[in-house]
This record gives structure tokens, sequence and C-alpha cells, in this order.
């Protein structure tokens, strides 16, 4: 899966529109962006969803945030069903870096009568530009470091699988409509060395922590935050994020 770009249905949709009666603009992407992420991070994000109406700026009690939407019969985009941004932050391999965000569900969130996950943040490897490659043949691997959601007997869950064969490590039962802060600590690497460590709601003790590998190839995975789901459920979902810092760990 290539690195997202912003499609050119939404850029129109952000453009300057006009009334017979008033001018109003349309917020610009870096609007939607800065509603999320740190202003250092704006030139490594971009948004990806396929129509305006996937995607709004929220301003309540709790502040401001960015709010990703999946809608009923919505189409593929990058051939699948998807409202994200997506965040490449360079960093080398052996690196420590430090990823945090808020993010609550939006109620109501339709569960898959089938029990199938939604994936609500992930890191995902891409061509390797100091080898000189590119997209093209490019292998379409799974995330090694994922988190999902699902629900479990009435119970909302988030899911944290790692690992090249994306094992289920920790189910964390959440609330609709509450705010999570959610920080993974992750020291990225090929071999044994790697891990991830995550902490909730800034609680000094590790909500998780797990060893291995967790790189596909040598070079920055990237962070995607938002909802992707199967293609199959046709339902109303929403997530909203916000405060999105990424820094290296000294």
């Amino acid at each position: 899966m290539r690195r997202l770009i912003v499609p050119a249905v939404l850029m129109i949709c952000l453009i300057v529109t006009t009334t017979a009666s008033s001018r109003a603009e349309e917020p610009t992407e870096a609007d939607y962006l800065s509603a999320a992420v740190s202003p250092d991070l704006l030139p490594f994000t971009v948004i990806d969803v396929p129509a305006r109406e996937n995607i709004a700026i929220i301003n309540d009690t709790s502040g401001r945030s960015l709010e990703l939407r999946l809608l009923p019969n919505q189409p593929l985009l990058h051939g699948g069903i998807r409202a994200e941004i997506s965040i490449d932050y360079p960093f080398q391999e052996g690196e420590t870096i430090s990823y945090r965000w808020r993010m609550r569900l939006v109620s109501p969130f339709p569960p898959d009568p089938q029990q199938r996950w939604w994936l609500v943040g992930d890191w995902h490897d891409q061509p390797d530009r100091s080898q000189f490659e590119t997209w093209d043949g490019f292998p379409s691997n799974s995330p090694p470091i994922l988190i999902s959601y699902g629900n479990l007997d009435g119970q909302h869950m988030l899911g944290f699988n790692y690992g090249p064969k994306q094992e289920l490590i920790r189910a964390l039962p959440v609330t609709l409509d509450q705010w999570i802060t959610i920080q993974a600590i992750i020291h990225w690497s090929r071999d044994s060395e790697g891990s991830l460590t995550v902490y909730i709601d800034g609680s000094t003790e590790p909500y998780l922590h797990v060893s291995g590998s967790n790189m596909l190839n040598g070079y920055q995975h990237y962070l995607k935050l938002g909802l992707y789901r199967h293609r199959d459920i046709n339902t109303t979902n929403a997530i909203q994020i916000n405060g999105v810092t990424i820094h290296r760990v000294t």
C-alpha cells in the first residue's frame, strides 16, 4: 500500500465557494490537519478521504479535533474503505520514536454482526528510496504494528497487534464518546531488538510491552490514524482525533 495523497475530489471541495447572498470559505487542508496534529508534523501529514463528507473539524467543550467518517456505500479509495490521515515521520532503523495522540469513537458506532475489526491506527512499510525502490512492484504487506477496533459480546475493544504475524498482544475495553490518550514508544528494528511500549491516559505504568522485529524493510514506516474497515461493512462510523505528537526518545 503506497503512501497516501489528498484525492482530487477533496481538493475540489476545499476551494472557496460563493452563494447568492454570501461568500464562505471551506476549511483548507492545513485547517483540517491542524485540528489533529502538532504544527511540526504538518509537512509530513496528508489527508486520505474520498469526499468532503468524510471529514470535519469539531469544536466542542473538549476542544478542537478532526473527525473522520466512514459512510454507507462510499467509494473505494486506494482499494479500500477508509478515512484517514497519514504521517510519514522520518526516522532511521535503530531509533526510538514516541507517538502520542487522543482519540474517541463517536456514538452510535454500529458493530459488525460478523465481528470483523476496523483499523484505527497502524504503522505501514513503504519503498526504500535509498535503495531506489518504488511502489511499482512493491509487495503488498500487512502492517507490522496495528491498533484495531472490535465489538466483542457488546463490549467496545481496542486490540493491539504486533510483529510480522500481527499477533494480538492485548485488548483494551473502551467507552464510546470518551477520550482516550495513547502513547506508543517504538524502538524500530528488523531483529529482536525491536519493541513496542504502550501507555494509556498518561499512566506511568506501561499497558503493554512487547519485543521483536517490527520493520518489514529498513526504511521508515508511516503512521495512519482514522478508520479503515472491511468493504462489506456498510454503516456510518466516526472517530475523532487530536493532540498528535511525534518525537525521538533520547
